[in-house]
């Protein structure tokens, strides 16, 4: 019923989707475009000291050879692989420009986390306010007004949640790379369900913070301890749900990815944005036992956690 209730809203609100791709899109162009600027003279710097080693002539070759069909490509090969001694030479005369790149490179991925995040509070608002009156809100406004709480969720929420997202991803690219070393391709859905299961338990942990911040109006401090707090015994049930969630979001996103010969790649992360914190509001609203609207037309009255069976017999301080 959960899913069920979240695929209806996220249809329900599907023009969302075209505001958070152009949001994307703009800053990560602007990211981009500041970012190449920023280290192109480290790349330089790299590029000179490479050809002046050799390395990069000797893999130019190979390339050259592939695309005109030349049989002696895999000659070239083997001389390319023998010159890697070169390059470890030349990356030992760069350590501090390499440094220097690696700070940048980092520097601007937190920077566009940030930003990004910044439009995650209004978009869940909107949803929010939805799932309340069954109303659609400008987004513009919606950013705008709440900028303040947006900065202080974005900034505390890529603090927190990207170490953890990077140490799973980082993870779970390791245990695939073993396992593909020892089982061959098979490793790979291996790989993924362990993915799933570490992705699921953090998704169930932290379900409940941005939900609490907008609909009961928590700062962001009160509201991550209100969410977990709220999680309680239904951890368990929440888990199981979110396995379910990833695995939908996975073949859905493989699906628009084939149906659209690759151009549904830039609307996977807004996809995917949409559809999460649409799951996090409604199993925030089930959690508290409040109403919400499935679509326009319908209004759902009995949380799937409650045991009550209707909600006339819930207790007054859970109705509302």
């Amino acid at each position: 019923m959960t899913l069920k209730h979240t695929i209806n809203i996220t249809v329900s609100n599907f023009n969302l989707l075209y505001k958070a791709f152009f949001y994307f899109l703009i800053i990560a162009i602007i990211i981009g475009a500041i970012a190449c600027i920023a280290i192109t003279p480290t790349v330089n710097d790299i590029k000179a000291s490479l050809d002046e080693s050799g390395f990069s002539v000797s893999f130019k070759e190979v390339f050259e050879k592939l695309l005109d069909g030349d049989k002696a490509f895999l000659d070239s090969i083997k001389e390319a692989v023998n010159d890697f001694s070169l390059l470890k030479d030349a990356i030992g005369g760069l350590k501090t420009e390499l440094i220097g790149g690696l700070f940048i490179i980092f520097t601007f991925v937190l920077v566009f986390l940030f930003l990004y995040r910044l439009c995650v509070l209004p978009f869940t608002n909107i949803i929010n306010q939805y799932m309340l009156m069954g109303n659609s809100f400008n987004f513009m406004s919606n950013y705008i007004a709440q900028l303040k709480e947006s900065a202080a969720y974005a900034a505390i929420s890529t603090l927190i949640l990207t170490p953890i997202t990077f140490g799973i991803n980082f993870f779970c690219l390791y245990i695939a790379y073993l396992l593909v070393k020892s089982i061959s391709i098979f490793g790979l859905p291996v790989a993924f369900i362990i993915w799933v299961f570490l992705s699921s338990l953090k998704s169930a942990l932290f379900c409940g913070w941005l939900p609490s911040m907008v609909r009961d109006e928590k700062n962001v401090f009160k509201a991550l301890q209100n969410g977990i707090k709220a999680i309680g015994k239904k951890y368990g049930r929440i888990f199981l749900c979110y396995c379910s969630a990833h695995i939908i979001l996975f073949v859905a996103c493989n699906l628009l990815v084939t149906f659209t010969f690759g151009a549904g790649l830039l609307f996977i992360v807004p996809l995917i944005m949409l559809f999460t914190k649409t799951l996090e509001l409604v199993i925030y609203y089930n959690l508290k036992n409040y109403h919400y609207y499935v679509d326009k037309n319908n209004v759902n009255t009995v949380s799937v956690y409650d045991e009550f069976k209707n909600v006339s017999d819930c207790p007054p301080e859970d109705q509302e």
